[in-house]
């Protein structure tokens, strides 16, 4: 504890400062996300607002593909891993890297004797 205070400045919206977030984390600047869903996880993702910018594409095979402008590529990349192989993010080029990393990451982990 700090006896230090914190004012908010009478302007201030969270609303406004978390526009871009996919929930509560913000980055420096905004992507254009896609994302592609199974038609058995699409399901569930048609089912819900996940942000204000969202678009979302039905497929023939009945997957979906999901687009948002976020900014906070750290979040997203934890909430497209939770829907392990039925998201596939198609943009931006460096979020679809980082995927790649962690699943490759985990792959290993589960490899490797204990």
């Amino acid at each position: 504890m700090t006896e230090k205070r914190f004012n908010v400045q009478p302007d201030f919206s969270l609303e406004n400062y978390l526009q871009d977030s996919l929930g509560i984390e913000r980055g420096p600047r905004v992507y254009e996300v896609a994302i592609r869903f199974t038609a058995q996880q699409a399901r569930w993702i048609r089912e819900r607002q996940w942000h204000s910018s969202q678009e979302m594409e039905n497929l023939s095979d009945g997957g979906l593909v999901l687009k948002m402008r976020l900014s906070g590529l750290q979040e997203v990349k934890r909430w497209v891993l939770g829907f392990g192989s039925q998201a596939e993010v198609l943009a931006p080029p460096e979020l679809r890297r980082e995927v790649a990393r962690e699943a490759a990451a985990l792959g290993e982990l589960y490899q490797s004797k204990s």
